[in-house]
């Protein structure tokens, strides 16, 4: 046992004598994103998701381990928005889910001097949610800016991936730009199959159509969340 902890002290020594620098700074981007739905893509004309955008943006912390291994974190506020459109008997709709998360990715990294790709967890904490639907129709009722939140779970864990560079603008200060992909592992959406009488008056349209089968049965699918984001920010690197 001795021994073994005598390791320990010797590799964390190791480690710390090895780190290269540590990175604080802002960032923000634009890009992609979706609420994937098996139930959703099944319904046809009667409901098709678009093509949508969003914002991130946020504060990052990296540490380097050592030259070629690093970890960082973010604290993030991001928007997750989904556009549907549809036809009914007689008249067109369009509608989005507006949701926003704060999130904490926490990324491994595998770096260069200039380059890097990362990989980890991140969890997202919702922190509102609004929908809209507007018919073709104005004899037909339609709204916007309605509360949702009660649609949607408290927590999603998502997967990411991304790889980007930091370029040297001046003595210890440096440009990030890179890419970064994620994918939800966990529900996005509740589940009131079991518990119908809590299904909220104002559910969203992800949240109303996850319950719904092709054929028009109760048959509920999870939400899988998906985004792919361009970043761009800028770090204060200590030591420089």
């Amino acid at each position: 046992m001795k021994k073994l902890i005598m390791a320990a002290i010797a590799c964390m020594m190791m480690l710390h004598a090895n780190a290269q620098y540590a990175d604080i700074g802002v960032h923000g981007g634009f890009g992609t994103t979706w609420l994937i739905n098996n139930n959703v893509s099944d319904q046809g004309s009667n409901l098709d998701p678009e093509f949508s955008t969003a914002p991130v943006f946020g504060v990052h912390f990296n540490y380097s381990l050592s030259r070629h291994i690093g970890i960082g974190t973010e604290i993030n506020y991001a928007v997750i928005n989904q556009k549907y459109k549809g036809e009914e008997v007689g008249y067109t709709w369009t509608g989005k889910d507006r949701i926003n998360y704060m999130e904490v990715p926490i990324l491994f990294r595998l770096q260069s001097s200039a380059f890097y790709c990362e990989l980890g967890p991140k969890f997202s904490f919702l922190a509102g949610a609004k929908s809209e639907i507007k018919p073709s129709l104005a004899s037909i009722p339609g709204y916007s800016d309605q509360s949702v939140m009660s649609s949607y779970k408290n927590v999603v864990v998502s997967a990411v991936l991304g790889l980007g560079g930091n370029f040297q603008l001046a003595r210890g200060w440096y440009l990030n730009a890179g890419l970064r992909f994620s994918w939800g592992l966990t529900d996005a959406t509740k589940d009131f199959t079991d518990h119908p009488t809590l299904f909220p008056d104002y559910a969203s349209t992800s949240t109303t159509y996850a319950h719904v089968s092709q054929s028009g049965d109760p048959d509920y699918k999870k939400t899988n969340i998906a985004t792919g984001h361009i970043l761009i920010g800028i770090s204060r690197r200590f030591p420089y």
